[in-house]
């Protein structure tokens, strides 16, 4: 009896799931876009491409604030897409306020534009089988304060939104991603509308 009690703590240990203290995540992402580009509410272009990138985050486990960034990359034949962004993140990971500031590259021109980011995202886990949904939005604002307000031309503009399955291993805190993205942004007469499947991989301690 003593050997079956020992036997099966020893199992519950192996199929104990760790805990870490911090909520952690960083992976790549690669998603098959389109591209629609307008000038002044016309499209003038149409293109297909991969655009790859990283994702990171990091914040208090349970919730409370984090912080994190993103870098994408791509090119729609042959212009390049960068979009660079810092976040910052306030509440539970069921739902939490995001912020973001960073720059894009904008079809046509040799600038980036700054850009100020807000919305929200939901995060929820279904139970300890490892699996989690995520939803969010957001709206863009004005991110070069060294413009003037009355110059409303110089505003971007535009949304973003995305929802994903997440999947985290049992044994090892590695996850795959599949999701759909989608965003606009506008600056100067010139919009940029791009939607896409996405799909990651990385590690996240917390995933469970």
């Amino acid at each position: 009896l003593t050997c079956l009690a020992l036997a099966g703590i020893s199992a519950a240990k192996a199929n104990a799931q760790v805990e870490y203290p911090v909520d952690l995540r960083i992976g790549g992402i690669t998603g098959s876009t389109r591209r629609d580009v307008s000038i002044n509410d016309e499209v003038t272009d149409r293109l297909d491409a991969s655009v790859k990138g990283i994702e990171a985050y990091i914040g208090a486990k349970g919730g409370g604030m984090g912080i994190g960034g993103r870098i994408m990359n791509g090119t729609y034949g042959t212009v390049d897409f960068t979009q660079r962004e810092a976040r910052l993140f306030v509440g539970e990971n069921w739902f939490r306020l995001e912020g973001a500031y960073g720059e894009r590259s904008l079809s046509g021109t040799d600038s980036t534009v700054l850009f100020i980011r807000a919305g929200a995202r939901s995060i929820v886990q279904i139970g300890g089988t490892g699996v989690s949904i995520s939803i969010s939005g957001a709206k863009t604002f004005q991110g070069d304060f060294s413009h003037s307000r009355s110059e409303t031309t110089r505003k971007p503009d535009g949304w973003e939104g995305e929802s994903s399955v997440m999947y985290t291993a049992p044994k090892i805190p590695v996850y795959v991603q599949l999701g759909y993205r989608a965003d606009y942004f506008k600056y100067r007469g010139r919009a940029e509308h791009m939607n896409g499947v996405v799909f990651g991989m990385g590690i996240w301690l917390g995933g469970r």
